[in-house]
């Protein structure tokens, strides 16, 4: 898939990454623009004209001070994202 829809999503303005892990490896993430906008991506939709879930190996030490709770997260996540509207 091409990437040019990218440019559109940066117009969004400034985001926020949340990421959903196990044994280092991104299952869930979600990105949440100024602009309202949701995208989400997991294993049963990995990549779309927008982008695409993390192959990153994630480490935990890095990632520990920006570590939220399942309740926060479910909170932040509520709602349809734009990339996954029929």
């Amino acid at each position: 898939m091409g990437r040019e829809p990218w440019r559109s999503v940066r117009r969004l303005g400034r985001g926020r990454l949340l990421l959903l892990g196990a044994r280092r490896v991104v299952e869930q993430q979600i990105e949440i623009y100024d602009a309202g906008v949701m995208l989400a991506y997991d294993r049963h939709h990995v990549e779309d004209d927008f982008g695409m879930l993390s192959q990153v190996c994630l480490d935990p030490d890095e990632w520990k001070p920006f570590e939220i709770d399942i309740h926060t997260y479910q909170r932040e996540v509520d709602g349809q994202p734009y990339n996954r509207r029929s």
